[in-house]
């Protein structure tokens, strides 16, 4: 069913749940298992990466929330661990 011109489209569906992700050694890549947001917070970062096949990309950030789609890596550079989260849609 389709919202009409103005009304809020609200997404239901089976969303999967929130996964906690720990760095293991710094430059550390988490490759997304699934489509989804990677958020990435605290710690020291120094770079952060977007990966999509064999290119990176500096995202210009130290922290946040980054859309990814299954198969696309975030490398994060850092002195003390960032909190970091995978919410697959």
């Amino acid at each position: 069913l389709m919202p009409h011109i103005g009304e809020k489209a609200e997404v239901v569906g089976n969303r999967g749940v929130a996964q906690s992700v720990t760095p293991t050694g710094s430059a550390f890549s988490y490759t997304a298992p699934a489509n989804g947001i990677i958020i990435l917070s605290g710690g020291t970062v120094s770079i952060i990466e977007y990966g999509r096949g064999a290119s990176f990309y500096v995202v210009g950030l130290l922290a946040g929330s980054f859309a990814v789609v299954r198969g696309d890596t975030i490398r994060i550079t850092y002195a003390i661990v960032p909190t970091m989260t995978f919410l697959p849609n």
